[in-house]
């Protein structure tokens, strides 16, 4: 990734917030403005997003040609899955540190992002 590109990426995904009164709890500790609720409240609700790409994924394999179709869209979801991870780890060196929840922030935008494309391009 290039820097203008991962300048915009991490301009994006900053940017990403879900207002802390309309969002579920998920059972969360701590009060809804912390840090750590907030962590987690994003991961739980990735997890969520996580449970729907599986979904949409299956019903993308139905549709598939032929096997190596579908050995082709389960390595895509690999490779995604490691850009994800890598991605949202810069992100977090570059804008957070320990307390931050940069990192949940960014799993929370791509998943949701990856999400979209899967159910709009298939």
């Amino acid at each position: 990734m290039n820097l203008p590109t991962l300048a915009a990426f991490l301009i994006a995904t900053a940017s990403v917030a879900v207002p802390c009164a309309a969002q579920e709890d998920y059972g969360c500790p701590g009060p809804d403005t912390s840090t750590l609720f907030q962590g987690c409240v994003n991961m739980k609700e990735a997890e969520n997003l996580e449970v729907a790409i599986s979904q949409q994924l299956k019903e993308i394999a139905k549709l598939a040609p032929s096997k190596v179709a579908v050995e082709q869209l389960s390595a895509s979801q690999r490779d995604w899955a490691k850009y994800k991870d890598r991605a949202c780890n810069v992100q977090n060196w570059l804008m957070g540190g320990a307390n931050s929840v940069s990192y949940t922030r960014c799993v929370l935008f791509l998943t949701r992002q990856r999400l979209e494309y899967l159910q709009s391009s298939y």
